[in-house]
């Protein structure tokens, strides 16, 4: 299948995390994949230290030359931490003329470590909400943007149901954090689906969100329904998650090697 998908994010050298791992599942469903660098992280396996954001202009001129070019059947956007750069994007997306865009913005660094002053996310959400198909964010994300806490799944379909009032078209919570099963809500104003699975203990989970992102946005320019692109992804990754890839001293990154 002749498809082009752009991913916009930024870069992690250690590969496991980041624009690296969109390649490589965007590459995994037999689709070319433009990337856009957003900045930079400088992470490893163990930790995170800094990170470097490219001024807006040399964002622009990467997806000027992409769209001056190419045809983009769809864009993920993460790696999105400032809000002025947040607003000029997602101001940007109804110009692009894309089939589908994705939104899920990794504004924790391993689902702990803010990466941004917390008041902020709120901006960049709301620019982002309303431009995009569909927008993804931890339960952990989903707190910090409703200033409330999200213990159970019940709590879950109601964050859905708050992010949908405050502009997005569709959104995905993802409650790998809760105890228990590995719960996703889906929630689109109309249709609210859960999603659920046994969880996987492992080590192997870098670059398990950009991966669902990716994998989410070229299920969804295959055809498949939000339920069923959803499914699919959360038993795609656990089995990339049973295959051991270790690199580094810290966590070991998902095996995108396995076969879809």
């Amino acid at each position: 299948m002749n498809k082009t998908v752009l991913a916009v994010n930024a870069l992690d050298p250690s590969g496991a995390t980041g624009i690296s791992v969109d390649l490589r599942m965007v590459q995994n469903f037999r689709f070319f994949c433009c990337p856009v660098l957003t900045g930079i992280y400088h992470q490893n396996t163990r930790t995170l230290t800094s990170h470097y954001f490219f001024p807006f202009e040399q964002i622009g001129q990467q997806l000027d030359a992409v769209f001056s070019d190419l045809i983009i059947h769809g864009v993920k956007f993460s790696g999105i931490l400032d809000p002025s750069l947040a607003k000029l994007i997602a101001s940007l997306v109804g110009s692009m003329k894309v089939g589908w865009t994705v939104f899920d913005p990794h504004f924790f660094h391993q689902n702990d470590r803010p990466l941004l002053p917390l008041d902020q996310i709120g901006v960049i959400c709301r620019a982002f909400f309303p431009a995009v198909s569909c927008s993804i964010l931890t339960i952990k994300e989903a707190e910090a943007l409703l200033w409330r806490t999200i213990p159970d799944v019940n709590a879950m379909k109601e964050a859905a149901e708050a992010v949908h009032a405050m502009g997005a078209k569709a959104v995905v919570i993802t409650g790998g954090e809760l105890e228990g099963k590995a719960t996703d809500i889906f929630y689109d104003g109309t249709r609210e689906n859960t999603i659920e699975m046994a969880k996987q203990p492992t080590e192997n989970l870098l670059g398990l969100g950009d991966a669902f992102g990716s994998y989410l946005l070229c299920s969804l320019i295959k055809g498949l329904q939000y339920p069923q692109a959803i499914q699919q992804a959360k038993m795609y990754l656990k089995k990339t998650m049973l295959h051991t890839f270790p690199i580094g001293k810290g966590l070991h990154p998902i095996n995108l090697n396995t076969p879809l």
